[in-house]
């Protein structure tokens, strides 16, 4: 309850960019693993696109944040979809943003667009993921890979929250961890 009430009194203003739009606009995919938004193979899209993500490798249920979560063992767990999110130049605004708690820090991404559904990718970017030192960045390949980095070491066991954003205006990017902007570029 207690975190519900810190956004009490809160409104997000979505009329700077564009009048009438809601937060849903534009939106690729909301996964909740929330048990009523899972089978044992599936994690339902809520966003209303059908982007519907196929648990491959044994991703596990537990407790989340919010809710319920996955946890993946760092190796080869994964979910993915059957869409083709095309590369960074036909979408280069985009938000991507994770809850996790982590101790570990296995350089695996959290969150990848890639124009491959699954396998091998031409082009393998927008993206979130921690790296072998522990931080959480945010990239976007354009003619090269462009990215920003936490200031903190935050495979310390405490759940985080990852926001990372491409306004598509020459490559500048944001990352936010835990509402707390971290390094832009």
């Amino acid at each position: 309850e207690h975190l519900y009430k810190l956004g009490e009194g809160t409104k997000i203003n979505t009329n700077t960019f564009a009048p009438n739009s809601t937060l849903e606009d534009g939106l690729i995919g909301h996964w909740t693993f929330n048990g009523s938004d899972m089978t044992l193979a599936t994690a339902t899209d809520k966003s209303g696109n059908g982007n519907d993500g196929t648990l491959t490798n044994g991703p596990m249920k537990v407790i989340g944040k919010l809710g319920q979560g996955l946890s993946f063992d760092g190796v080869d767990d994964e979910i993915y979809t059957t869409t083709n999110y095309g590369n960074s130049t036909s979408i280069s605004r985009v938000t991507i943003s994770a809850w996790f708690k982590t101790s570990s820090a296995s350089g695996r991404k959290f969150i990848g667009l890639q124009e491959n559904q699954v396998g091998t990718a031409g082009d393998y970017d927008r993206q979130l993921w921690m790296g072998v030192d522990g931080k959480i960045r945010f990239g976007v390949y354009t003619t090269h890979l462009n990215e920003v980095a936490s200031d903190d070491f935050l495979n310390d066991g405490s759940w985080h929250h990852a926001v990372g954003v491409s306004t598509g205006d020459n490559g500048t990017m944001t990352l936010y961890i835990d509402g707390i902007e971290q390094d832009s570029m």
